[in-house]
């Protein structure tokens, strides 16, 4: 007989035949579609599922390893032990469990390589205090590249949901000299899922289902919801629409615990369809349930032999004026599929062509230095070096800039938390040196960071830097500037509030680096707020401010347009003022903690 392994073609010994090849009766026909990746699924639920026919490969990002460092000088050296199908792509549902880690003993001959290419070996090293070595952040990380492909095309992602968790790795390298110890790596519990929400860590079990009810999916949440329990929830996630931010149309909550505490959620993205679920303690009646009766109905795509009353579409018992109606359906299918696979092929090149602006906000290292670098070239500035390319022995400033101005030395950093003192002020040092170097003082420092980077910008510090840092930067005339503050001032120059040529003398200012708009005269606050937002009260003196003129709402360094449609002085409508309390209506909401920027005229 012959064997494939399960690295091809997922797990098709599920199928378990009587001699002869006789189904036993007590299972259903095995189906080689949807092919289906259960990832830390407990044995009980896997057994399950191939039991009711499913095609299913056993993965996993890895077990607890129990290190047991007891004492200070304890050490071991630890590999990765996840284990996901070649042909991961290939695959029609993912199921991702982290709810249920399971532990295993060290065992040292588990974590030495025994056969290597090349010069050099990666690990890890587990040291005092650490007793258990949990790899399944790193393994998160590298599934995230893998279900790239995966989550392009029409296909499902279930996750169980547990708590985020934030692990920190100590790489070694191993070559003929020894391990060699690099720079430390954080990883998060969810890296393989970029697009999860705003989160909160907390448990509880007190929620209820918010889907509509009526549908085959609710009454099954509902079933199960009374013994469901969770351990973190999200936000609502919102994007910006004509000016404003909306909520996102492609997410639906499920269930909740309460107002923007969501346990449970669906969010497509493309043509995947992903579902995100809390603890079920009946999880094999509930995933059977989900894969056989619900989830055909939703994206049916997916699973091309599910049979149920298919026989109704059959020409015998087709309804009246159906065939009709269903070459209809076939034109417009072919219609949209066309216009869809167009539309696909504009995002993929509109990514291709600004993913950059998503590296500023995840990447780290090199990988970051490029994307700065490339985003510096798209400021216009003339003459950008990458010196971790062209020096890469120097170890000391990334990036030099250098025009009219001067030489701009850029330290870049992509960190997992904040910056300590001596990261912030270390690009002072080579400042002073590069100035010695060319005896003349028109050399500036910038220190840029991508903090706290596995957490969505929104949710981050912001600004990341304390008092102390500000001041030491202020003193030592060097600049402080996040490399979020530069995705935003890309869509603040493509929009026209900015100026790249403001944006570059911004980048050389000192202390916290600030891109203001350009033409534009800040009104002077506090600003009383009324009527929902839409009436500012405020006082001016030497300034004129008129019916029609454009005003810029800024929402921490994010510019939106307004319009200037009423004004009044004590209680009189005008249609201009320059001194004294005056009362303006805005075409837009205006929120507590903005700040207003009245447009010059020559900028309208």
């Amino acid at each position: 007989m012959l064997k494939r392994s399960k690295d091809q073609e997922g797990s098709e010994s599920s199928q378990v035949s009587k001699p002869g090849g006789e189904q036993k009766a007590s299972e259903k026909p095995f189906q080689e579609r949807p092919r289906i990746c259960l990832i830390d699924v407990t044995e009980d639920v896997i057994t399950r599922l191939k039991h009711e026919g499913f095609n299913c490969y056993n993965g996993t990002l890895g077990a607890l390893v129990e290190v047991n460092n007891a004492t200070q000088r304890s050490a071991r050296q630890c590999l990765p032990n996840f284990d996901f199908p070649m042909n991961l792509h290939e695959y029609d549902i993912i199921v991702v469990d982290l709810q249920q880690p399971r532990s295993v003993p060290y065992n040292n001959e588990e974590h030495v390589r025994t056969q290597t290419k090349g010069h050099r070996q990666l690990a890890f090293v587990s040291s005092f205090p650490e007793t258990i070595f949990d790899p399944r952040s790193l393994s998160s990380s590298l599934l995230q590249s893998k279900l790239l492909p995966f989550m392009a095309k029409e296909s499902i992602l279930l996750i169980f949901a547990a708590s985020q968790e934030i692990t920190e790795y100590d790489p070694i390298s191993i070559t003929h000299r020894g391990p060699e110890r690099l720079h430390s790596e954080a990883h998060s519990l969810y890296e393989f899922y970029p697009d999860l929400p705003s989160f909160k860590n907390i448990i509880g079990k007190d929620t209820r289902v918010v889907l509509k009810s009526g549908s085959d999916l609710a009454n099954l949440l509902e079933r199960h919801n009374k013994t469901a329990t969770y351990d973190i929830t999200f936000e609502h996630p919102t994007r910006w629409e004509n000016h404003a931010q909306v909520k996102d149309q492609d997410f639906i909550p499920l269930v909740e615990a309460g107002p923007d505490e969501i346990v449970s959620f669906a969010c497509r993205t493309g043509k995947n369809l992903t579902f995100l679920f809390p603890r079920i303690e009946q999880k094999q009646e509930f995933l059977v349930a989900l894969l056989d009766k619900i989830l055909p109905g939703i994206i049916p795509g997916v699973f091309p032999f599910s049979t149920q009353f298919a026989w109704l579409t059959d020409p015998p018992y087709q309804l009246p004026y159906e065939s009709k109606l269903f070459d209809h359906k076939a034109n417009l299918t072919t219609e949209y599929e066309t216009n869809l696979k167009e539309i696909e092929r504009l995002i993929d090149a509109n990514r291709q062509e600004y993913g950059f602006l998503h590296d500023l906000l995840k990447q780290s290292g090199p990988e970051l230095v490029k994307t700065v670098e490339i985003y510096l070239r798209w400021l216009d500035f003339g003459k950008v070096v990458n010196v971790d390319e062209t020096n890469p022995n120097l170890h000391e400033e990334d990036l030099r800039v250098e025009d009219d101005r001067g030489l701009l030395l850029i330290e870049v950093k992509g960190i997992s938390g904040t910056s300590t003192d001596s990261e912030c002020s270390q690009i002072s040092k080579i400042k002073y040196r590069r100035s010695k170097e060319r005896s003349a003082f028109d050399v500036f420092a910038l220190y840029m960071v991508n903090h706290q980077r596995f957490l969505p910008p929104e949710a981050r510090m912001n600004p990341p830097f304390n008092a102390t840092q500000i001041t030491d930067a202020k003193n030592d005339e060097r600049g402080l500037v996040t490399t979020y503050d530069l995705f935003k001032l890309y869509f603040n120059v493509i929009e026209g509030h900015i100026t790249k040529a403001d944006a570059r003398n911004a980048l050389y200012g000192i202390a916290l680096v600030r891109f203001c708009p350009s033409g534009a005269t800040a009104l002077p606050g506090p600003y009383e707020i009324h009527h929902g937002g839409y009436v500012v009260v405020f006082k001016i003196e030497g300034l004129e401010v008129k019916v029609g003129d454009s005003v810029l709402l800024d929402c921490a360094g994010r510019y939106t347009s307004t319009q200037v449609l009423e004004i009044q002085v004590d209680g009189t409508p005008v249609e201009s003022a320059n001194a004294g309390e005056i009362g303006m209506k805005l075409s837009a909401c205006v929120h507590k903690n903005m700040t207003l920027w009245l447009v010059s005229e020559d900028k309208k």
